[in-house]
């Protein structure tokens, strides 16, 4: 994990991957995270990859660096 994002009481994790994705990579220490804080939506950020997946009730979202600010919270 790279970053938290902090909108106020909540959080958004946030990965970065600066290359080119072909299938969801969750690395083992943002699983961990994920599993342990339970946040309502966690980002993994690519050059290019689109997707998003469910661990536990927390949405993993993949997302092209270009789309970044059109994310809803």
């Amino acid at each position: 994990m790279d970053f938290i994002i902090s909108l106020g009481a909540k959080f958004i994790p946030l990965e970065v991957k600066y290359r080119i994705l072909k299938s969801r990579e969750i690395g083992r220490s943002f699983r961990s995270f994920i599993e342990k804080y339970n946040p309502k939506k966690a980002l993994i950020v690519s050059l290019n990859y689109k997707d998003s997946v469910k661990i536990n009730d927390t949405e993993v979202i993949f997302l092209p660096y270009y789309e970044l600010w059109n994310i809803k919270k």
